[in-house]
């Protein structure tokens, strides 16, 4: 299945949001296996999901929205990212509670909003990375407006009084096929050039290389694997992030 996700650590509204769904597991009636087994005796769920179909359509909306005017001039392989990710391949959102204790009915460790991008069966993981760092940085620099907009008019409090990082590392363009993510020296991982295999610092989606279909465009390609391992930005060892959300503009002092 693959895919990535970014948390939003929320606290809701106990008597309008967790009362009624916890009454609804309760009045749940057991399924045959269920009766035949005894598995209603075994434990509640170890996860409760709310109804998040309208706080998920908020967040969608106020998210897409917000990237496509961040991004006025995308380069090639952002554009790629873009044209061939991030806009046909939807998040879904969970608003989701973890119980501690399955035997307590009420025993919730934590409760978080998740929105969760897809790694199309293996093809798009280094993408769905990608975009759940964006929705970080869309958290990070509107949180108190996503607050009082968006969280606040569905009962919900943040967790915590900032963003918190989404933790994948260090993306940056791949020549104009689309992003990559940055492995730090010593984690090396291996790539294969037709029959030969070599180790680079860097992972791109598997749907690059299954994409292309000539051989000389796939020789091409491997060219610039080799071009780009022998000539990764500095800043990237340092923990820089080189994606378009985090770089600085061109000029920029």
């Amino acid at each position: 299945m693959g895919g990535a996700a970014y948390l939003i650590d929320v606290t809701p509204d106990h008597e309008r949001l967790v009362r009624p769904s916890l009454e609804r597991e309760l009045n749940k009636k057991p399924s045959f296996f269920g009766r035949l087994f005894g598995a209603r005796n075994a434990g509640f769920a170890g996860f409760v999901d709310l109804p998040a179909e309208e706080l998920g359509a908020d967040i969608l909306s106020d998210f897409y929205g917000w990237a496509k005017a961040e991004v006025k001039s995308p380069s090639t392989a952002t554009t790629a990212f873009l044209k061939d990710y991030l806009e046909p391949i939807r998040a879904d959102v969970y608003l989701r509670g973890e119980r501690q204790d399955p035997s307590r009915l009420e025993g919730f460790s934590k409760w978080y909003i998740q929105v969760t991008f897809s790694g199309c069966a293996g093809l798009g993981e280094v993408s769905s990375m990608l975009a759940s760092h964006w929705v970080e940085i869309w958290y990070r620099r509107n949180f108190d407006r996503i607050n009082i907009e968006i969280l606040k008019p569905r009962h919900l409090t943040p967790g915590v009084s900032e963003a918190e990082s989404a933790g994948y590392g260090a993306f940056f363009d791949f020549a104009e096929r689309g992003p990559a993510l940055y492995y730090p020296i010593g984690t090396e991982t291996e790539f294969f050039l037709g029959d030969r295999e070599i180790n680079v610092n860097f992972e791109l989606d598997a749907a690059l290389e299954e994409s292309i279909q000539e051989e000389g465009d796939l020789k091409k390609f491997h060219q610039q694997v080799q071009y780009i391992q022998a000539n990764l930005p500095p800043e990237l060892e340092n923990g820089q992030c080189l994606c378009q959300m985090c770089r600085p503009p061109v000029g920029a002092v």
